[in-house]
């Protein structure tokens, strides 16, 4: 089982992606504000999408 994101880290994902950021710099942005992934790994491209693409992301908006 995933641990969850906070809400505030799922709304700064889509705040930056919003501001027109790609994948990979919002992943090093986030790294470099050192705000850990849901599992404290190291956040890629494909984890953003991952949680940009989530079924409970897009039922809430």
């Amino acid at each position: 089982m995933r641990s969850p994101l906070p809400a505030e880290t799922i709304s700064t994902i889509v705040e930056l992606r919003s501001q027109g950021l790609t994948l990979r710099a919002i992943a090093g942005e986030l790294t470099t504000q050192g705000i850990p992934t849901a599992r404290g790994g190291k956040w890629e491209a494909a984890t953003i999408k991952a949680v940009l693409d989530s079924p409970a992301l897009k039922h809430a908006a």
